[in-house]
């Protein structure tokens, strides 16, 4: 991630600096990407601990009003990204879900099998 995050912050020579809703927009991604890799490696997804990503794109929207032509493929590509971990985020839960589901089932089977046996 960190090479997407320099990639939209790389600006001619002159320019204005990146936006700090930005940075935090980008940090953000960062801690969810890690976040959802850990959950994936078997570790529990506490989702109160996921950034909230759409709020994040809403402020660094807000950030540029006013110049909005400026900052048009940064929004449409933070936007995309946003959506994109998002329903990663919701795969993610639904996987650990089905993996909880399939641990209890297991967990019957073989109860069942003891007590027949």
């Amino acid at each position: 991630m960190e090479d997407v995050k320099q990639k939209l912050e790389a600006v001619p020579v002159g320019a204005e600096p990146v936006r700090e809703e930005f940075r935090d927009f980008a940090h953000d991604v960062d801690k969810t990407l890690e976040l959802l890799a850990e959950a994936l490696r078997g570790e529990k997804l506490v989702v109160r601990e996921l950034p909230d990503l759409r709020e994040d794109h809403h402020r660094l929207i807000r950030s540029a009003n006013s110049e909005m032509f400026r900052f048009a493929l940064v929004n449409e590509e933070t936007d995309r990204m946003t959506n994109s971990l998002n329903t990663q985020r919701d795969e993610v839960l639904h996987w650990e879900r089905l993996q909880v589901a399939a641990d209890g089932l297991h967990d019957r089977i073989i109860r069942d099998e003891r007590a027949s046996s």
